[in-house]
Protein backbone atom coordinates (compact mmCIF):
# COMPACT_ATOMS: atom_id res chain seq x y z
CA UNK A 1 0.00 0.00 0.00
CA UNK A 2 1.32 3.34 -0.95
CA UNK A 3 1.67 5.96 1.87
CA UNK A 4 0.01 9.22 1.91
CA UNK A 5 1.53 12.40 4.02
CA UNK A 6 -1.67 14.40 4.63
CA UNK A 7 -1.17 17.71 6.21
CA UNK A 8 -3.82 19.70 7.86
CA UNK A 9 -4.93 22.36 10.65
CA UNK A 10 -8.51 20.39 11.47
CA UNK A 11 -8.81 16.76 12.41
CA UNK A 12 -10.61 15.46 15.71
CA UNK A 13 -11.73 16.05 18.47
CA UNK A 14 -11.89 19.21 16.26
CA UNK A 15 -15.04 18.78 15.22
CA UNK A 16 -15.34 21.71 12.56
CA UNK A 17 -16.80 22.10 9.09
CA UNK A 18 -13.52 21.00 7.78
CA UNK A 19 -12.49 18.36 9.76
CA UNK A 20 -14.82 16.01 7.71
CA UNK A 21 -13.75 16.44 4.72
CA UNK A 22 -10.10 15.67 5.99
CA UNK A 23 -12.14 12.11 7.99
CA UNK A 24 -13.77 11.19 4.74
CA UNK A 25 -10.43 10.70 3.01
CA UNK A 26 -8.67 9.05 6.17
CA UNK A 27 -11.63 6.45 6.18
CA UNK A 28 -11.95 5.75 2.63
CA UNK A 29 -8.19 5.69 0.89
CA UNK A 30 -6.91 2.93 2.30
CA UNK A 31 -9.78 0.62 0.26
CA UNK A 32 -8.02 1.90 -2.23
CA UNK A 33 -4.64 1.34 -1.71
CA UNK A 34 -3.29 4.90 0.05
CA UNK A 35 -2.41 4.51 3.66
CA UNK A 36 -2.99 8.05 4.79
CA UNK A 37 -0.21 9.67 7.39
CA UNK A 38 -1.92 12.85 8.87
CA UNK A 39 -0.10 15.38 10.88
CA UNK A 40 -2.38 17.76 12.46
CA UNK A 41 -1.90 20.55 15.83
CA UNK A 42 -3.08 19.12 18.69
CA UNK A 43 -6.86 19.82 19.72
CA UNK A 44 -7.95 19.23 23.31
CA UNK A 45 -11.76 19.82 22.39
CA UNK A 46 -14.33 19.26 19.78
CA UNK A 47 -15.21 23.28 18.52
CA UNK A 48 -12.47 25.19 18.58
CA UNK A 49 -11.51 27.81 15.92
CA UNK A 50 -9.96 30.22 18.10
CA UNK A 51 -6.09 29.21 18.63
CA UNK A 52 -6.13 32.05 21.25
CA UNK A 53 -8.83 29.90 23.44
CA UNK A 54 -6.63 26.50 23.09
CA UNK A 55 -3.64 25.41 25.68
CA UNK A 56 -0.51 25.33 24.99
CA UNK A 57 0.44 22.15 24.03
CA UNK A 58 3.76 21.69 23.50
CA UNK A 59 4.75 17.96 22.44
CA UNK A 60 4.60 15.56 19.55
CA UNK A 61 2.13 12.49 19.46
CA UNK A 62 1.94 9.59 17.24
CA UNK A 63 -0.61 7.71 17.38
CA UNK A 64 -0.71 4.05 15.00
CA UNK A 65 -3.63 2.82 13.74
CA UNK A 66 -4.27 -0.35 11.34
CA UNK A 67 -5.28 2.00 8.18
CA UNK A 68 -3.96 4.92 9.04
CA UNK A 69 -1.51 7.01 11.89
CA UNK A 70 -1.89 10.22 13.05
CA UNK A 71 1.05 12.86 14.10
CA UNK A 72 0.19 15.79 16.40
CA UNK A 73 2.30 18.68 16.62
CA UNK A 74 2.41 21.72 18.70
CA UNK A 75 0.57 24.98 17.55
CA UNK A 76 2.58 27.84 18.59
CA UNK A 77 0.44 30.81 19.51
CA UNK A 78 1.16 33.85 17.43
CA UNK A 79 1.49 37.42 19.17
CA UNK A 80 -1.98 38.24 17.91
CA UNK A 81 -3.13 35.32 19.87
CA UNK A 82 -1.68 35.79 23.12
CA UNK A 83 -3.26 39.46 22.78
CA UNK A 84 -6.27 38.29 22.53
CA UNK A 85 -5.88 35.67 25.19
CA UNK A 86 -4.80 38.14 27.50
CA UNK A 87 -7.46 40.79 26.96
CA UNK A 88 -10.34 39.13 25.06
CA UNK A 89 -11.80 39.13 21.68
CA UNK A 90 -13.09 42.89 22.24
CA UNK A 91 -10.10 44.77 23.41
CA UNK A 92 -7.13 45.86 22.22
CA UNK A 93 -8.65 45.49 18.46
CA UNK A 94 -6.44 47.72 16.60
CA UNK A 95 -3.16 46.15 17.87
CA UNK A 96 -4.43 43.00 17.32
CA UNK A 97 -5.20 44.09 13.53
CA UNK A 98 -1.35 45.43 13.56
CA UNK A 99 -0.12 42.16 14.31
CA UNK A 100 -2.49 39.97 12.02
CA UNK A 101 -1.22 41.86 9.67
CA UNK A 102 2.79 41.84 10.23
CA UNK A 103 2.15 38.28 11.07
CA UNK A 104 0.26 37.82 7.71
CA UNK A 105 3.70 38.86 5.52
CA UNK A 106 6.14 37.33 7.96
CA UNK A 107 4.87 34.33 8.26
CA UNK A 108 5.64 33.27 4.22
CA UNK A 109 8.98 34.18 4.60
CA UNK A 110 10.30 33.61 8.13
CA UNK A 111 10.55 30.23 10.09
CA UNK A 112 9.94 32.31 13.33
CA UNK A 113 7.07 33.91 12.80
CA UNK A 114 5.19 30.47 11.30
CA UNK A 115 2.82 29.09 14.18
CA UNK A 116 2.93 25.91 12.24
CA UNK A 117 6.75 25.33 11.36
CA UNK A 118 6.09 21.84 13.79
CA UNK A 119 4.72 20.60 10.74
CA UNK A 120 7.59 20.66 8.38
CA UNK A 121 9.95 18.96 11.27
CA UNK A 122 7.20 16.42 11.58
CA UNK A 123 6.74 16.02 8.24
CA UNK A 124 10.46 16.25 6.89
CA UNK A 125 11.18 12.96 9.27
CA UNK A 126 8.73 10.92 7.91
CA UNK A 127 9.67 12.05 4.57
CA UNK A 128 13.77 11.35 5.86
CA UNK A 129 12.41 8.11 6.73
CA UNK A 130 11.30 7.18 3.82
CA UNK A 131 7.69 6.69 4.85
CA UNK A 132 6.08 8.47 2.53
CA UNK A 133 5.25 8.52 -1.35
CA UNK A 134 3.84 11.63 -1.92
CA UNK A 135 2.11 14.93 0.57
CA UNK A 136 -1.43 16.05 0.43
CA UNK A 137 -2.00 19.68 1.94
CA UNK A 138 -5.35 21.01 2.77
CA UNK A 139 -5.96 24.63 3.12
CA UNK A 140 -7.11 27.04 4.84
CA UNK A 141 -4.51 27.99 6.57
CA UNK A 142 -3.04 28.89 3.26
CA UNK A 143 0.52 28.88 4.66
CA UNK A 144 0.45 25.21 4.72
CA UNK A 145 1.32 25.27 1.39
CA UNK A 146 4.72 26.21 1.88
CA UNK A 147 5.76 23.70 3.79
CA UNK A 148 4.58 21.25 0.88
CA UNK A 149 6.61 23.37 -1.43
CA UNK A 150 9.47 23.19 0.91
CA UNK A 151 9.09 19.32 1.46
CA UNK A 152 9.15 19.28 -2.81
CA UNK A 153 12.06 21.46 -3.03
CA UNK A 154 14.10 20.09 -0.18
CA UNK A 155 13.28 16.15 -0.98
CA UNK A 156 11.73 15.64 -4.60
CA UNK A 157 8.69 14.35 -3.07
CA UNK A 158 5.66 14.79 -5.83
CA UNK A 159 3.11 17.24 -3.53
CA UNK A 160 -0.49 18.44 -4.02
CA UNK A 161 -2.76 21.28 -3.25
CA UNK A 162 -6.34 20.61 -1.48
CA UNK A 163 -8.45 24.12 -1.41
CA UNK A 164 -11.55 24.32 0.71
CA UNK A 165 -11.91 28.13 -0.46
CA UNK A 166 -9.90 29.99 -2.89
CA UNK A 167 -7.11 31.78 -1.70
CA UNK A 168 -6.30 35.27 -3.17
CA UNK A 169 -8.83 34.77 -6.33
CA UNK A 170 -11.41 35.23 -3.59
CA UNK A 171 -13.24 38.62 -3.19
CA UNK A 172 -14.77 37.88 -0.33
CA UNK A 173 -11.75 37.28 1.70
CA UNK A 174 -9.69 40.98 0.89
CA UNK A 175 -12.43 44.07 1.63
CA UNK A 176 -11.82 46.96 -0.04
CA UNK A 177 -8.80 49.58 1.24
CA UNK A 178 -4.77 49.79 1.14
CA UNK A 179 -3.81 46.73 3.65
CA UNK A 180 -6.18 44.68 2.44
CA UNK A 181 -4.82 44.95 -1.05
CA UNK A 182 -1.08 44.70 0.22
CA UNK A 183 -2.18 41.41 1.51
CA UNK A 184 -3.63 40.29 -1.13
CA UNK A 185 -0.76 40.80 -3.43
CA UNK A 186 1.33 39.08 -1.00
CA UNK A 187 -1.20 36.25 -0.86
CA UNK A 188 -0.86 35.92 -4.98
CA UNK A 189 2.75 36.38 -4.82
CA UNK A 190 3.12 33.44 -2.18
CA UNK A 191 0.36 31.71 -3.76
CA UNK A 192 1.99 31.55 -7.48
CA UNK A 193 5.75 30.82 -6.45
CA UNK A 194 4.68 27.94 -3.44
CA UNK A 195 2.63 25.89 -6.61
CA UNK A 196 4.41 26.46 -9.41
CA UNK A 197 6.00 22.66 -7.87
CA UNK A 198 2.10 21.00 -7.20
CA UNK A 199 2.15 18.06 -9.02
CA UNK A 200 -1.48 18.89 -8.86
CA UNK A 201 -4.20 20.68 -6.73
CA UNK A 202 -8.07 20.07 -5.74
CA UNK A 203 -10.72 22.43 -4.87
CA UNK A 204 -14.40 22.18 -3.73
CA UNK A 205 -16.00 23.30 -6.65
CA UNK A 206 -15.34 23.74 -10.81
CA UNK A 207 -15.62 27.51 -10.43
CA UNK A 208 -13.03 27.57 -7.47
CA UNK A 209 -11.09 25.04 -10.04
CA UNK A 210 -11.36 27.27 -12.98
CA UNK A 211 -10.27 30.58 -10.96
CA UNK A 212 -7.32 29.07 -8.93
CA UNK A 213 -6.04 27.91 -12.53
CA UNK A 214 -5.63 31.15 -13.85
CA UNK A 215 -3.45 31.63 -11.19
CA UNK A 216 -1.05 28.73 -10.82
CA UNK A 217 -1.44 27.06 -14.12
CA UNK A 218 -1.72 24.08 -12.85
CA UNK A 219 -3.94 20.83 -13.37
CA UNK A 220 -7.00 21.46 -11.24
CA UNK A 221 -9.43 18.56 -9.85
CA UNK A 222 -13.13 19.12 -8.44
CA UNK A 223 -13.09 17.36 -5.38
CA UNK A 224 -16.64 17.66 -3.25
CA UNK A 225 -16.69 17.02 0.25
CA UNK A 226 -18.93 14.14 -0.21
CA UNK A 227 -22.15 12.49 1.64
CA UNK A 228 -22.55 10.07 4.45
CA UNK A 229 -26.36 8.22 4.40
CA UNK A 230 -27.41 8.91 7.63
CA UNK A 231 -30.15 6.63 9.36
CA UNK A 232 -33.23 7.02 6.93
CA UNK A 233 -36.27 9.09 8.88
CA UNK A 234 -39.06 7.25 10.12
CA UNK A 235 -41.14 6.37 8.21
CA UNK A 236 -43.95 5.90 10.25
CA UNK A 237 -46.96 8.93 9.44
CA UNK A 238 -46.78 12.24 11.12
CA UNK A 239 -48.86 12.78 13.98
CA UNK A 240 -51.58 15.34 13.28
CA UNK A 241 -50.43 17.97 15.76
CA UNK A 242 -47.15 17.81 14.06
CA UNK A 243 -46.06 21.22 12.34
CA UNK A 244 -44.33 21.84 8.96
CA UNK A 245 -41.03 21.77 9.94
CA UNK A 246 -38.08 24.10 7.66
CA UNK A 247 -34.92 24.13 9.18
CA UNK A 248 -31.76 26.15 8.26
CA UNK A 249 -28.61 24.50 9.97
CA UNK A 250 -25.35 25.96 10.60
CA UNK A 251 -23.78 29.48 9.63
CA UNK A 252 -25.52 32.24 7.81
CA UNK A 253 -22.87 35.46 6.23
CA UNK A 254 -24.48 38.46 5.48
CA UNK A 255 -23.74 38.00 1.68
CA UNK A 256 -26.52 34.93 1.71
CA UNK A 257 -30.09 36.89 0.93
CA UNK A 258 -32.26 35.09 3.26
CA UNK A 259 -34.75 37.85 3.01
CA UNK A 260 -36.20 36.01 0.04
CA UNK A 261 -37.20 32.71 1.52
CA UNK A 262 -38.62 34.39 4.64
CA UNK A 263 -40.75 36.61 2.51
CA UNK A 264 -42.29 34.15 0.91
CA UNK A 265 -42.74 32.03 3.54
CA UNK A 266 -44.57 35.28 5.65
CA UNK A 267 -47.04 35.27 2.77
CA UNK A 268 -47.70 32.16 3.43
CA UNK A 269 -48.26 32.97 7.36
CA UNK A 270 -49.95 35.55 6.59
CA UNK A 271 -52.85 33.75 4.39
CA UNK A 272 -53.03 30.77 6.35
CA UNK A 273 -53.88 32.47 10.12
CA UNK A 274 -52.73 32.30 13.35
CA UNK A 275 -53.56 28.70 13.27
CA UNK A 276 -50.96 27.55 10.86
CA UNK A 277 -48.95 24.65 11.87
CA UNK A 278 -45.90 26.08 10.63
CA UNK A 279 -41.94 26.28 12.68
CA UNK A 280 -38.88 27.30 11.07
CA UNK A 281 -35.78 26.51 12.38
CA UNK A 282 -32.34 28.44 13.16
CA UNK A 283 -29.78 26.35 15.15
CA UNK A 284 -26.33 27.98 14.67
CA UNK A 285 -27.68 31.23 13.56
CA UNK A 286 -26.34 32.98 16.60
CA UNK A 287 -22.56 32.20 15.64
CA UNK A 288 -21.93 35.13 13.18
CA UNK A 289 -22.77 38.67 14.52
CA UNK A 290 -25.65 40.53 13.51
CA UNK A 291 -27.39 37.55 11.65
CA UNK A 292 -29.72 36.83 14.40
CA UNK A 293 -30.33 40.12 14.83
CA UNK A 294 -30.97 40.03 11.08
CA UNK A 295 -33.48 37.47 10.36
CA UNK A 296 -35.42 38.77 13.16
CA UNK A 297 -35.74 42.00 11.90
CA UNK A 298 -37.03 40.28 8.54
CA UNK A 299 -39.79 38.02 11.07
CA UNK A 300 -40.85 40.75 13.09
CA UNK A 301 -44.65 39.94 13.64
CA UNK A 302 -44.29 36.17 12.85
CA UNK A 303 -41.60 35.29 15.96
CA UNK A 304 -43.98 32.52 17.39
CA UNK A 305 -43.29 30.41 13.69
CA UNK A 306 -39.19 30.46 14.18
CA UNK A 307 -36.86 29.36 16.83
CA UNK A 308 -32.84 31.46 16.65
CA UNK A 309 -31.12 29.26 18.24
CA UNK A 310 -27.24 28.23 19.43
CA UNK A 311 -25.07 26.17 17.74
CA UNK A 312 -25.78 22.76 18.27
CA UNK A 313 -23.56 19.27 18.35
CA UNK A 314 -22.81 17.66 15.42
CA UNK A 315 -24.93 14.39 16.92
CA UNK A 316 -27.88 16.88 17.13
CA UNK A 317 -27.32 18.18 13.76
CA UNK A 318 -28.16 14.84 12.47
CA UNK A 319 -31.16 14.20 13.93
CA UNK A 320 -32.22 17.29 13.77
CA UNK A 321 -31.99 17.06 9.87
CA UNK A 322 -34.00 13.53 9.94
CA UNK A 323 -36.62 14.66 11.59
CA UNK A 324 -37.61 18.12 9.11
CA UNK A 325 -40.21 18.03 5.99
CA UNK A 326 -37.12 20.92 4.80
CA UNK A 327 -33.95 21.76 4.66
CA UNK A 328 -33.13 25.44 3.13
CA UNK A 329 -29.71 26.44 1.60
CA UNK A 330 -29.09 29.95 0.30
CA UNK A 331 -26.77 30.31 -2.28
CA UNK A 332 -23.94 33.10 -2.64
CA UNK A 333 -24.50 35.68 -5.66
CA UNK A 334 -21.93 37.37 -5.08
CA UNK A 335 -19.21 34.89 -5.33
CA UNK A 336 -19.38 31.90 -7.60
CA UNK A 337 -18.40 28.32 -6.76
CA UNK A 338 -19.67 28.28 -2.72
CA UNK A 339 -20.58 25.22 -1.95
CA UNK A 340 -21.29 25.33 2.13
CA UNK A 341 -20.53 21.96 3.59
CA UNK A 342 -24.77 21.66 5.41
CA UNK A 343 -25.12 20.72 1.56
CA UNK A 344 -23.41 17.33 2.05
CA UNK A 345 -25.18 17.32 5.32
CA UNK A 346 -28.40 17.61 3.86
CA UNK A 347 -27.43 14.99 0.65
CA UNK A 348 -26.85 12.22 3.64
CA UNK A 349 -29.90 13.06 5.94
CA UNK A 350 -32.61 11.55 3.09
CA UNK A 351 -35.32 14.99 3.39
CA UNK A 352 -35.78 17.52 0.19
CA UNK A 353 -33.23 20.42 0.21
CA UNK A 354 -34.20 24.03 -1.17
CA UNK A 355 -31.98 26.23 -2.75
CA UNK A 356 -33.46 29.97 -2.76
CA UNK A 357 -32.20 32.35 -3.82
CA UNK A 358 -30.04 29.95 -6.07
CA UNK A 359 -26.37 30.30 -7.02
CA UNK A 360 -26.95 30.24 -10.61
CA UNK A 361 -23.98 27.66 -10.86
CA UNK A 362 -22.71 24.50 -8.24
CA UNK A 363 -25.62 24.69 -6.02
CA UNK A 364 -28.37 24.61 -8.71
CA UNK A 365 -26.35 21.67 -10.97
CA UNK A 366 -26.40 19.84 -7.87
CA UNK A 367 -29.74 19.79 -7.39
CA UNK A 368 -30.71 19.25 -11.36
CA UNK A 369 -28.59 16.61 -11.66
CA UNK A 370 -29.43 14.58 -7.98
CA UNK A 371 -33.30 15.47 -7.99
CA UNK A 372 -32.94 16.04 -4.87
CA UNK A 373 -35.65 18.98 -4.27
CA UNK A 374 -36.00 22.51 -5.69
CA UNK A 375 -34.91 25.35 -6.53
CA UNK A 376 -36.58 29.19 -5.97
CA UNK A 377 -35.62 32.52 -7.28
CA UNK A 378 -38.22 34.93 -5.61
CA UNK A 379 -40.83 34.80 -2.80
CA UNK A 380 -44.06 33.89 -4.63
CA UNK A 381 -42.16 30.49 -5.24
CA UNK A 382 -41.38 29.86 -2.04
CA UNK A 383 -45.21 30.65 -1.00
CA UNK A 384 -46.39 28.19 -3.69
CA UNK A 385 -43.74 25.40 -2.61
CA UNK A 386 -44.79 25.57 1.22
CA UNK A 387 -48.37 26.17 0.99
CA UNK A 388 -48.33 23.03 -1.22
CA UNK A 389 -46.13 20.88 1.19
CA UNK A 390 -48.30 21.96 3.55
CA UNK A 391 -51.55 20.76 2.21
CA UNK A 392 -49.78 17.61 1.60
CA UNK A 393 -48.70 17.36 4.79
CA UNK A 394 -52.51 18.26 6.69
CA UNK A 395 -53.59 15.15 4.07
CA UNK A 396 -51.26 12.43 4.05
CA UNK A 397 -49.77 13.19 7.23
CA UNK A 398 -46.14 13.26 5.45
CA UNK A 399 -44.21 15.11 3.15
CA UNK A 400 -42.25 13.24 0.38
CA UNK A 401 -40.24 15.12 -1.79
CA UNK A 402 -38.40 14.46 -5.30
CA UNK A 403 -37.00 10.79 -5.70
CA UNK A 404 -33.90 11.22 -6.20
CA UNK A 405 -31.91 10.54 -9.38
CA UNK A 406 -28.94 7.57 -9.52
CA UNK A 407 -26.75 10.67 -10.12
CA UNK A 408 -27.07 11.45 -6.18
CA UNK A 409 -24.03 9.11 -6.06
CA UNK A 410 -21.50 11.04 -7.25
CA UNK A 411 -21.38 12.89 -4.26
CA UNK A 412 -20.95 10.45 -2.42
CA UNK A 413 -17.73 10.73 -0.17
CA UNK A 414 -17.02 7.45 -1.59
CA UNK A 415 -17.30 8.35 -5.00
CA UNK A 416 -15.17 11.27 -4.39
CA UNK A 417 -12.45 9.47 -2.89
CA UNK A 418 -12.09 7.22 -5.43
CA UNK A 419 -11.64 10.45 -7.31
CA UNK A 420 -8.86 11.56 -5.42
CA UNK A 421 -7.35 7.85 -5.54
CA UNK A 422 -6.78 8.68 -9.12
CA UNK A 423 -5.59 11.88 -8.84
CA UNK A 424 -3.04 10.41 -6.57
CA UNK A 425 -2.09 7.23 -8.95
CA UNK A 426 -1.79 9.28 -11.99
CA UNK A 427 -0.07 11.99 -10.72
CA UNK A 428 2.19 10.62 -7.44
CA UNK A 429 3.00 7.00 -8.74
CA UNK A 430 4.33 8.64 -12.15
CA UNK A 431 6.43 11.11 -9.85
CA UNK A 432 7.18 8.67 -7.58
CA UNK A 433 9.53 6.59 -10.13
CA UNK A 434 11.44 9.58 -11.22
CA UNK A 435 12.22 10.72 -7.85
CA UNK A 436 12.91 7.62 -5.77
CA UNK A 437 15.92 7.50 -5.47
CA UNK A 438 15.71 11.29 -3.98
CA UNK A 439 13.32 10.84 -1.25
CA UNK A 440 14.44 7.27 -0.41
CA UNK A 441 17.75 7.48 1.07
CA UNK A 442 17.67 7.27 4.85
CA UNK A 443 18.67 10.14 6.57
CA UNK A 444 22.34 10.30 9.24
CA UNK A 445 20.12 13.38 11.22
CA UNK A 446 18.62 11.61 14.10
CA UNK A 447 14.57 12.29 14.53
CA UNK A 448 12.73 13.50 17.47
CA UNK A 449 11.80 11.41 19.51
CA UNK A 450 7.54 11.23 19.89
CA UNK A 451 5.56 9.02 22.43
CA UNK A 452 3.07 6.97 20.71
CA UNK A 453 -0.36 7.08 21.56
CA UNK A 454 -1.78 3.43 21.55
CA UNK A 455 -4.54 2.58 19.01
CA UNK A 456 -7.39 0.03 18.80
CA UNK A 457 -6.20 -2.20 15.96
CA UNK A 458 -2.27 -2.06 17.04
CA UNK A 459 -0.21 -2.31 19.66
CA UNK A 460 2.72 0.17 21.41
CA UNK A 461 5.63 0.01 19.60
CA UNK A 462 8.69 -1.44 21.50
Amino acid sequence: MRRLLLLTYYYPPCNLAPTRRVMNWVECLPGLGWRPIVVCRHWSKEEADDPASEPLRQDFLVERHATHEVHWVPYRPTPRDLVRRLAGKDRLVLLRKALTFGQLLGEKVWDALDPLDAYWECASDLVREGHVDGVLVTGNPFNLFRTGYRLHERYGIPWAADYRDSWSSNDLAYPAGIVSGVLRRADRLAEKHWLRSAAFFTSVSPEYVRSIRETVSRPGYTLYNGFVRATPPPSAPVAPESKLTVAYLGTLYPGQRIEVFLRGVLRFLQAKGPDVRFQMLFPGITYMRGQKERVAEAIRGFEQHFSLMDRISGAEATRLQTQCHLLLQVGWQTQAGIVGSKVFEYLGSGRPLVICPSDGGVLERMVADTGVGWVLSNEAEVEALVTRLYEELLATSQVQGPAPRPALQHYSRERQARRLARCLDIHFVRAASSAAGATRQPSSQSTRHRPERVGPAIGRRK
